[in-house]
């Protein structure tokens, strides 16, 4: 009775989202540059490769708690200067509480202009003899490209959607994302997420290339503050992925992935 009370009468701004609360390592910014499939379905326009299938499935815990479980799947193809992605997510146990969602994401390339749009729902499901609830809503993205320098803007939950019409309305959320390509082989990235009625958040990360077989990287949050980092693994056209995340308070949180990046024309 408590998740059906949280999550029916406090707007569940992040529910549409399938990279909420994943523990990616680096303050959930992203690599515009080179974005993994599932940070795609934030950005659909930013497939790098044209022709080549990218996927991605994984796993998240949140705290150290097995209740917190997320799993997920997603894949992107770009033709030209078109990309579509698609993506799922569950978190939680069908008998007890569960949280799945889904998102298409379409996205245009225009020279150094990037455009995107994404369409989303939400399933709550709760054990015992209660309704399920679902909700739809959409979002926009934009980006430009600059010689060293990357940028983005994304606007989830453009609707405002609800689960019933007693519970209040999800915030509309607005990220804005920059990576700055080093002279090295790194990068930095940042971003600052807007929530009405909430303070803006703040990430900072960097990715550090060793050779072309293995990456690391590390970043940091705010609200909650979070420190992390991890390291990418990559054997062909397959790239395998683990990022962990600390709270002082809360703990530990851990992700692990594995990728196939499609190997097209640039």
């Amino acid at each position: 009775m408590i998740l059906f009370s949280c999550s029916v009468t406090t707007p569940a701004s992040t529910v549409f989202d399938p990279n909420s609360d994943l523990p990616d390592g680096m303050g959930n910014t992203i690599m515009l540059s080179e974005p993994s499939p599932m940070e795609l379905l934030s950005v659909p326009f930013a497939i790098r490769n044209e022709h080549g299938l990218t996927v991605e499935t994984g796993y998240g815990r949140r705290f150290s708690m097995s209740e917190l479980d997320r799993f997920y799947f997603s894949a992107g193809h770009r033709l030209k200067n078109l990309n579509m992605v698609i993506g799922l997510t569950q978190f939680g146990n069908s008998n007890l509480y569960a949280e799945k969602a889904a998102r298409l994401g379409v996205g245009y390339r225009l020279d150094s202009m990037r455009l995107g749009f994404t369409f989303s729902t939400a399933l709550l499901e709760f054990g015992g003899h209660y309704d399920d609830l679902s909700s739809s809503t959409f979002g926009l993205s934009a980006g430009y490209n600059f010689s060293r320098l990357k940028t983005a803007v994304v606007v989830e939950n453009l609707t405002r959607p609800r689960f019933t019409k007693a519970s209040p309305r999800a915030n509309m959320i607005t990220s804005l994302y920059a990576e700055l390509l080093g002279a090295g082989p790194y990068s930095l990235t940042g971003r600052v997420t807007l929530e009405h009625s909430e303070k803006p958040q703040f990430g900072l990360g960097q990715k550090i290339r060793l050779s072309k077989h293995g990456s690391f990287f590390w970043g940091f949050s705010t609200k909650p503050g979070t420190y992390g980092g991890g390291f990418d693994v990559h054997f062909r056209s397959y790239r395998i992925t683990y990022a962990a995340t600390y709270h002082p308070t809360l703990g530990l949180s851990q992700l692990f992935s594995v990728s196939l990046i499609g190997r097209g024309k640039k």
